[in-house]
């Protein structure tokens, strides 16, 4: 059997003359996986065999997907694939993706440097450089279930916990029976609902804004991260909302009496339900805790009834135009 010859990935390059040389391009990583898909498109697509436009269509439309795809746990292209996304999706990922390329140019020195452990509410374009540089304590943390803020296991500059070697974290008992009734439900527990229903100056009527918007007391804080943060600090019988879970989780009665939820079972008594209802508890004791929340409720509550009001004499006026009042004329006779 003749000896076959080293198979070299490589492509075609047309002169102006209509002829053409071979290029190839394995050193071209790590973008010879992409260039090499985007060759066979285009020698697919010119081929006049062919004929198709609907084919074309299709083979183009499977190929981007397969960039898309191989592109997306590949850090060095990751960008190409966050672009994808947000050409696919600008509405939904369109900002994230300008976030990302915004921060890309905070030098990364900044953001390893500036002391700070936890992770960040990232909403805006704003909170984006201030995240990563000094400024980051005007951009709300990340906080658990239990309003602790999260922060990172190890410092920026050693993410791979090269200088963490041999310390190790202790046990959370709370945090890790929130995690396994969590994951047997197979659902988080229900989280505070950002959303609240108020009027608009220069509107007739209200529309819901988010809670993450409205600063606390005009600070960088936000009221719903406030609400957050004084659940896990408020006492309830001179027990904060960890002490209470702790206590209930090694009572023999929760232990024994309760059950794991499982999704779509709709089960009763599970311990997924106690713990939410400790929560709850706490959550209502941190919103009567703070007056900027109390006077928001009050005026959603006002705003609407005011909208229902509106929307009531709205209908009104439509019952008494032309065609419903003939419509109602020659029903009566």
């Amino acid at each position: 059997m003749a000896k076959q010859k080293k198979y070299k990935e490589e492509f075609r390059v047309n002169r102006d003359d209509g002829s053409f040389y071979w290029i190839s391009y394995q050193r071209f990583e790590p973008l010879a996986n992409v260039m090499s898909i985007f060759a066979d498109a285009n020698e697919i697509v010119s081929d006049p065999y062919n004929e198709s436009d609907t084919t074309k269509l299709h083979i183009t439309a499977a190929l981007t997907l397969a960039v898309m795809e191989n592109t997306i746990n590949k850090t060095f292209t990751r960008g190409l694939s966050d672009l994808f996304d947000a050409m696919m999706e600008p509405e939904q990922k369109g900002q994230k993706t300008l976030q990302a390329v915004l921060g890309s140019f905070v030098p990364n020195i900044l953001n390893q440097t500036n002391g700070d452990q936890a992770f960040r509410e990232v909403r805006t374009f704003a909170d984006t450089l201030q995240s990563k540089t000094m400024l980051y304590n005007n951009v709300d943390p990340k906080r658990n279930v239990i309003g602790e803020i999260i922060k990172r296991p190890t410092e920026k500059y050693d993410p791979m916990g090269l200088f963490n070697i041999g310390n190790y974290r202790e046990m959370d008992l709370v945090l890790d029976e929130l995690s396994r009734v969590s994951m047997q439900d197979q659902s988080a527990f229900s989280n505070l609902s950002d959303g609240m229903f108020l009027p608009v100056e220069g509107e007739i009527e209200g529309q819901t804004q988010s809670l993450k918007d409205i600063p606390y007391q005009g600070g960088p804080q936000s009221i719903y991260d406030k609400v957050i943060e004084l659940s896990g600090t408020v006492k309830i019988r001179g027990l904060t909302l960890r002490e209470k879970l702790e206590e209930t989780f090694s009572d023999p009665n929760y232990q024994n009496k309760y059950i794991d939820g499982k999704r779509g079972l709709g089960a009763k008594r599970t311990k997924g339900q106690v713990i939410n209802k400790i929560i709850t508890k706490y959550r209502n004791k941190a919103k009567s805790k703070i007056p900027e929340y109390r006077e928001l409720y009050k005026q959603s509550i006002q705003s609407r009834k005011e909208t229902g009001r509106n929307q009531l004499k709205e209908n009104a006026k439509k019952m008494e135009s032309s065609p419903f009042r003939a419509f109602n004329e020659v029903f009566s006779e």
